[in-house]
């Protein structure tokens, strides 16, 4: 099922409150965020967790189905699943 899309103002204050729509700030409540500014862009993105700190298994297998994706080559074969089939494929 795909997240709602929440799009809102938010203003930071003085004291470095968060202000703005209360179903977004909802929404963020409890969460924690990787921040990155590039010029007038800002991403928030959620913290890289490593899949030994994923305790779902079922989140597990899908941060790693995402990494999967991420390091695949086009045209090249399947990431080994075992360490036998890593050493063949590294030694051979």
């Amino acid at each position: 099922m795909e997240a709602p899309k929440l799009d809102a103002l938010i203003e930071i204050d003085a004291e470095g409150r968060l202000h703005g729509d209360a179903e977004l700030l909802a929404h963020l409540m409890n969460q924690t965020f990787r921040l990155s500014v590039e010029g007038q862009t800002i991403t928030l993105r959620p913290p890289v967790r490593r899949l030994s700190e994923i305790e779902d298994a079922g989140e597990r297998a899908e941060a790693y189905a995402a990494f999967k994706r991420q390091v695949m080559r086009r045209g090249g074969g399947p990431i080994p699943t075992t360490r036998a089939e890593l050493n063949e494929l590294v030694y051979d």
